[in-house]
């Protein structure tokens, strides 16, 4: 019996008869017009019976009063015997009553064909099934010590609680859901985690959050959410953090995890914004927002505000010449600071109680002057404002000279003092404060333009050149601060900031 698998060979055959014929007549005409031609070794009936040689396969069509068609012959003969096999059947010159022609169109080697596929599936097994076989010597070390850390998984308490080799010796702990989750930290090489192991939670997880500064970190589905709760009712949590939305710890890689730690908020803030109904994870975000503006603003202000003098205190490079100070009531004047730029320290500073007293007595409550007119207050003006020149040296206070109110109702007017133009980003901020307006400040810190609200709005996403920041006495959102960086601004200041879920890394939001 032939056997499909051995077939080495598939002979094609085209043929055509002058008449209609049917398919046992082919198959007939092949058998009985080739018997007895090539002797009994290549008799194919004996071919076929011994399995090598397969079925006739036929495939004719008729029309017009004529047959045309193909023929399939399969062999397992070697290359010689197949050819003249194949050369016999073109021996055929009728097909039943009608003439026929019968003509080789060729012999497929279906060992090439399996070659072929055979070279095309190594190839997909190459580049699919051998992508883990290479291994680095990094890859095998993090291996062994991953194993290490896994291994080091203890257990506290009387309840047997999983925890990292290193809780009860830290000051610091974090207080994790489960066994996972003190493993994934395991790997990432935080090893002062604690497991609660369900809702109920341990009096060893208590008694811990008491001597030590606690974190809790947990995932933000609804178990995150209601272990969270009964930990901030019957433990002393300083910090709380989550998972990000739609990940888990035990699933989180260590970079996740080092940026949801960072991004913890003190426990007290949240007990604040704790409602009954709303998960504690939506809160989050604003709170982290929040929590990094209060920060950025005290670390903006201990960076960038230089320490300003009083106008008083400030050496001054050659004395002051007295004059006498005649101060009309129509001219307003403010005893604003002077910052000096390159002071000279020729003369000792006057102390700052007597120079409080003087004021006193020689500036009286006049309105301020508008902010759009600022300029530098010279150096003539601070003696004009205290009313009386600076000595080279006061060992003691000294009373305001009894001539001052006589020479008020006799001097001339003195010209009005404008206050000095806001240098740091807290005296623009106090400036901008309660305006509904906005301030945009160039990379020198020069002021590049005051806007309205509104105009703010669609004049950013239009600002060409290098600016500093914008500060604006306005909510703003996301989109806002997005596009500030999108400027390159450094730092945005506001009123406050709401649905910001991103912090552009090169920009510090403030808080007006």
């Amino acid at each position: 019996m032939y056997s499909p698998d051995t077939t080495k060979y598939l002979i094609h055959i085209h043929i055509e008869a002058e008449g209609v014929v049917e398919k046992p007549d082919v198959v007939g005409a092949v058998f009985g017009q080739t018997e007895g031609l090539l002797g009994e070794d290549m008799d194919l009936r004996d071919l076929q019976r011994s399995g090598r040689v397969g079925r006739i396969d036929v495939q004719i069509t008729s029309k017009h009063g004529k047959t045309t068609g193909e023929l399939y012959v399969a062999s397992s003969l070697d290359r010689a015997e197949t050819a003249i096999l194949a050369a016999s059947l073109e021996t055929i010159e009728r097909v039943g009553p009608c003439v026929s022609i019968i003509k080789v169109q060729g012999i497929e080697d279906l060992r090439a064909i399996k070659r072929r596929q055979i070279v095309d599936r190594a190839k997909e097994l190459l580049l699919e099934s051998f992508d883990d076989v290479g291994i680095s010597t990094n890859d095998i070390l993090a291996e062994v010590r991953e194993s290490i850390r896994v291994e080091k998984v203890s257990s506290i308490g009387e309840e047997r609680l999983p925890a990292g080799p290193n809780v009860m010796d830290s000051d610091a702990i974090i207080i994790v859901e489960g066994r996972a989750d003190v493993l994934n930290l395991l790997k990432c090489g935080i090893k002062n985690t604690v497991a609660v192991e369900g809702t109920k939670v341990p009096q060893t997880v208590v008694e811990l959050s008491i001597k030590k500064n606690t974190t809790v970190f947990v995932d933000g589905d609804r178990g995150g959410d209601l272990i969270l709760r009964e930990l901030l009712q019957v433990a002393e949590i300083d910090f709380v953090a989550f998972s990000p939305r739609g990940r888990s710890v035990e699933d989180m890689s260590r970079k996740e995890i080092v940026k949801s730690l960072r991004n913890k908020i003190p426990a007290d803030t949240l007990r604040a914004q704790i409602t009954r109904d709303e998960p504690i994870a939506d809160l989050v975000p604003d709170l982290v927002s929040m929590h990094d503006v209060t920060a950025d603003l005290a670390m903006m202000q201990a960076v960038s505000e230089p320490e300003v003098p009083s106008a008083v205190s400030v050496p001054l490079s050659e004395p002051v010449v007295p004059v006498p100070a005649v101060i009309p009531e129509a001219v307003p004047l403010v005893p604003a600071p002077v910052p000096i730029s390159e002071p000279a320290p020729a003369v000792p500073a006057v102390p700052e109680k007597t120079t409080r007293s003087k004021k006193t007595a020689a500036v009286s409550a006049e309105p301020v002057v508008p902010p759009q007119k600022v300029a530098e207050v010279p150096l003539a003006s601070v003696a004009v404002i205290t009313g009386e020149p600076e000595p080279a040296s006061v060992p003691a206070p000294a009373p305001a000279p009894a001539s001052v109110p006589k020479t008020k109702q006799a001097a001339p007017a003195v010209p009005p003092v404008l206050v000095a133009e806001p240098r740091t980003i807290a005296e623009h901020s106090d400036w901008m404060r309660q305006t509904g307006r906005a301030r945009v400040l160039t990379a020198d810190g020069a002021i590049h333009g005051d806007y309205s609200l509104s105009e703010m709005r669609d004049i950013l996403p239009k600002l060409k050149g290098d600016f500093a920041g914008v500060i604006i006495d306005e909510v703003v959102n996301q989109r806002f601060v997005d596009t500030a960086a999108e400027k390159g601004m450094k730092f945005v200041v506001a009123k406050n900031f709401d649905g910001i879920v991103r912090r552009p890394v090169s920009i510090r939001m403030i808080l007006l």
